[in-house]
């Protein structure tokens, strides 16, 4: 089985087994919900959300974004979904492509995502930090990085100089 960290607010982080099954493809099998715990594309949900809908209750169900989704344009259908999903991921197809630092974003600020936001896909241990600044709490790592050393990354730094998703920084916290 696969691992992840896990990094919740106000927890510190930890390496978990991967029990969500990511279908990156359209071609879904008839009955995925033997599966357990699934991830499909946003596409795919938009394009099944009735079916999708009905099956959720009886299952946990993901969806993930890709770089191309537009969720400012599809904010109703985004916010409809959210009550269906058990978590939202989004999908870095390679490390310098920045687009999902932004859909995490408005995924925390503008539409109140409460449940867990997973980073996907190209993911290093040099964007941790950042990704969690903006509302990550969970990151499937690329192959060859090493869960043991992003958790020693995202541990380094004590001591916040600017306020994030996570909180208000350090230096402000004893003056409120």
């Amino acid at each position: 089985m696969s691992k992840y960290i896990a990094y919740p607010k106000n927890v510190a982080p930890k390496i978990c087994d991967n029990e969500w099954t990511l279908l990156r493809d359209d071609a879904l099998p008839e009955d995925f919900s033997l599966l357990g715990p699934v991830i499909v594309s946003y596409a795919y949900w938009k394009n099944h959300q009735e079916e999708l809908q009905e099956k959720s209750t009886n299952m946990a169900l993901g969806i993930f974004f890709s770089v191309t989704d537009d969720v400012v344009q599809d904010q109703a259908i985004i916010q409809h979904g959210m009550s269906h999903w058990s978590l939202i991921a989004v999908d870095f197809p390679i490390f310098r492509d920045g687009r999902g630092f932004s859909t995490a974003t408005i995924l925390r600020e503008q539409y109140h995502w409460e449940k867990e936001l997973r980073a996907i896909g190209d993911v290093l241990i040099d964007q941790l930090i950042q990704m969690a600044r903006v509302g990550f709490d969970a990151f499937v790592l690329r192959e060859d990085q090493q869960l043991d050393v992003a958790i020693a990354q995202l541990q380094r730094f004590p001591v916040k100089m600017q306020n994030d998703w996570r909180g208000v920084r350090t230096l402000l916290q004893g003056a409120v």
